[in-house]
């Protein structure tokens, strides 16, 4: 008899284990996705534009103004030189970029294209609440942005638009 309950308790255990198991395998790649780039920003020529921004001292744009994925564009759109378009694929591709925490709002003062035609990857950010959304042609992913990857894409708008982002 206590050989029956003691295999008995090895099964429950081992179940119990397997189990355990696979639901953190579960809840690692579901978290690992989201501290991942969601497509490739191999594209070419690097491409940045200002977002209209309420937060920002920016009169509100015509209602005839350029968009990107129904926002406003103000401004010309910036070529990024080739360092800063390495730079923003370095930063848009670390881990450390990301977090699994959320925002609520989203009021991109910023966006980045990489490549053109069908092929292009958009990236909108807002610096405001930390959310990154990127579009590939039908395709929306959005990510939350950590405190060390806000710092690193400040930095880049700075240098991108030489102004600092509209919410600082």
């Amino acid at each position: 008899m206590n050989r029956r309950v003691a295999l008995r308790t090895l099964a429950v255990s081992l179940a119990f284990f397997i189990a355990v198991a696979l639901l953190s395998d579960f809840a690692w790649q579901h978290f690992a996705r989201r501290l991942t780039l969601p497509f490739a920003l191999i594209g070419e020529p690097v491409i940045g534009r200002r977002i209209y921004s309420p937060a920002g001292d920016d009169p509100q744009p015509p209602a005839n103004a350029p968009r990107l994925h129904d926002w406003p564009v103000i401004g010309d759109p910036v070529a990024a030189v080739p360092e800063l378009a390495a730079d923003l694929r370095d930063i848009l591709s670390s881990p450390s970029t990301y977090t699994i925490q959320d925002s609520q709002c989203f009021e991109p003062g910023m966006a980045v294209s990489f490549g053109d035609g069908a092929n292009r990857v958009d990236v909108l950010i807002c610096l405001l609440c930390n959310r990154a959304v990127f579009y590939s042609g039908d395709d929306q992913v959005g990510r939350c942005i950590s405190e060390e990857g806000n710092k690193r894409l400040t930095s880049i708008y700075r240098r991108l638009f030489n102004i600092p982002p509209p919410h600082i």
